[in-house]
């Protein structure tokens, strides 16, 4: 192991350092090449989803000028230049996502193409930071074999492609701050305290449930390695502070940020905690996307749908935390083997423990808090094994063929999973709230500065404000979702020119495309509702306007 109490302790010459760098960069590029590769069909399939769009949509607002309709709720901006910069997407959502889709979208025009290939972007980055945190915290065994893991965990790879809970750059920050923390505490070297510091802030502000994270790390820490890090401030308090002064200047608006946060956060609701388990069980069999693809983004009966895609990563994790935990108790094991272990197992559990805690956190992008500690667990223990069995005699042997063979089988699982999840997503386009029809209709409407376009369902405005630049937009349904404050929904506009989009029942978030469906037309017209289908003809959302009644033949 290569964390130890002292920095560079036991560190390896330069030139077996070098050697090591050089392999983790091998193995990344390698990864990086595999990942573009699998993720190249899915830069267009499935369709745009509304929390991915409202990113793109605000860095084009800044790019072409206000937009040309209103985005979801509680998005703050400032004016820059004269145009709106993007502040905050959500109260307890930071816009650094937008500041990084700028460049981009000034560049190659706004197109779903270009969100979901910058996303790819940070999560290599991620991948590499990773990897380099792991190879100097737990050696270079330990980081080879974290590499694929992370890199192949369906849960990982999609959203390395299909951010829409900003899990990537909550990724990046993470194990770039890791890392820099690692490199202060061997190094001493007031740029990396900085810098650590400066990257966990910036993941607060990414995200207000970056918060859960740290605070699992920190307990860890403090639990594993709490006299060397006592000793380590005391030595160094201009480390310590200036990885305090970067994590200011990274999360500072969020922190200022938190009363009006937790003044407004709801309680947990009733099965919160049911439907949470079930969220970590899909996890850790690698269904979870492939589930969400079936259900057309119906997190209410995603469970429900059978699923071809599966993984044996949560029965590996707990072999692999078993053997960790008798590391702990094993004094031959070594002091920093054995505060290693008991960091990484306490950690996950800590931050577990508050991802089933925090109220609201009931989508896959809270539970993978947690990672990409679970991934070392299995790594590390991996690692340790390998050099258990170093003897040379046959059963050594034997043990470090088995070991090799389960590692590429659990792999290959992974991949299989992928696999099937794509190909769910090639059959069907994208069902529901992720049906590529809706970017056919936005292609089709994009420049018709004639239309008014009516969502009367979630689901539909952000993508039309990052794909089109004609039509009028409206999204009444935050008003009548919290007081129903807003026009009488009984007597809508009936003008040729406006348009009005709802999904089927078995995607809808709200009930009002069932209302508007019902109506009564006013006389001499007609409801007209148009169904566009998925690439299985199963019916995605629909399209509908009040047009002259036809006179009976």
């Amino acid at each position: 192991m290569t964390l130890q109490e002292l920095p560079d302790a036991s560190a390896p010459p330069g030139g077996r350092r070098a050697g090591e760098l050089g392999a983790v960069l091998g193995v990344w590029l390698a990864l990086a090449a595999i990942l573009v590769g699998l993720t190249a069909e899915n830069t267009l399939l499935p369709g745009l989803y509304y929390d991915e769009a409202v990113f793109g949509g605000l860095a084009r607002d800044f790019v072409a000028g206000p937009a040309h309709g209103r985005h979801m709720p509680n998005t703050g901006v400032v004016q820059v230049f004269g145009r709106p910069f993007p502040v905050f997407v959500q109260s307890y959502l930071g816009a650094v996502k937008s500041w990084v889709l700028i460049p981009p979208v000034a560049l190659f025009g706004p197109g779903v193409k270009v969100l979901r290939l910058t996303n790819l972007a940070w999560s290599l980055a991620a991948l590499l930071f990773f990897m380099l945190w792991a190879w100097r915290m737990a050696g270079l065994g330990a980081a080879l074999a974290a590499g694929p893991l992370l890199a192949l965990d369906p849960a990982f790879f999609f959203t390395s492609i299909l951010d829409w809970g900003v899990a990537a750059p909550s990724f990046l920050f993470r194990c770039a701050g890791f890392f820099f923390a690692v490199r202060a505490w061997e190094k001493g070297k007031a740029r990396d305290a900085l810098l650590s510091g400066l990257c966990l802030g910036l993941g607060l502000f990414n995200k207000i449930d970056f918060a859960v994270l740290l605070l699992g790390v920190a307990l860890g820490a403090a639990c594993a390695f709490a006299r060397p890090l006592a000793g380590f401030v005391a030595r160094r308090r201009d480390l310590a502070a200036l990885g305090g002064l970067g994590f200011l200047i990274g999360g500072g608006l969020m922190i200022l940020h938190l009363p009006r946060i937790m003044a407004n956060h709801a309680p947990a609701f009733p099965g919160e905690l049911s439907q949470k388990l079930h969220i970590l069980e899909m996890m850790g069999d690698g269904s979870y996307f492939c589930r969400l693809m079936a259900a057309g983004g119906n997190f209410e009966t995603m469970r429900q749908f059978p699923t071809a895609a599966w993984t044996p990563f949560a029965l590996v994790l707990a072999a692999a935390a078993v053997a960790l935990g008798a590391n702990v108790f094993r004094r031959s094991a070594g002091q920093a083997a054995r505060r290693l272990s008991l960091f990484l197992l306490l950690t996950s559990l800590f931050v577990t423990a508050g991802f089933l805690l925090l109220p609201g956190a009931v989508r896959l992008h809270h539970a993978l808090l947690v990672a990409p500690f679970p991934h070392l667990i299995i790594a590390c223990a991996l690692a340790g094994a390998w050099n258990h069995w170093s003897n040379g005699r046959p059963a050594a042997r034997l043990g470090r063929a088995l070991l090799a063979a389960g590692f590429v089988v659990l792999l290959c699982f992974q991949t299989a999973a992928i696999f099937r999840t794509q190909g769910l997503i090639r059959e069907t386009g994208g069902r529901g709230c992720w049906s590529d029809a809706f970017v056919q209709f936005c292609r089709e409407v994009k420049g018709r500065s004639d239309l008014i376009i009516i969502s009367l369902d979630w689901g539909f405005n952000e993508q039309l404000m990052y794909l089109t630049d004609g039509p009028r937009l409206e999204e009444p349904i935050w008003n009548w979702l919290t007081d129903g404050a807003g026009a009488d929904r009984t007597k809508p506009p009936t003008g040729a020119n406006v348009v009005y989009l709802f999904h089927p029942d078995r995607y809808a978030k709200a009930d009002f495309g069932r209302e508007f469906a019902q109506l009564t037309p006013p006389e001499g017209k007609s409801l007209r509702i148009e169904t566009w289908r998925d690439a299985q003809g199963e019916p995605a959302f629909y399209a509908a306007r009040f047009v002259k009644k036809e006179p009976p033949p």
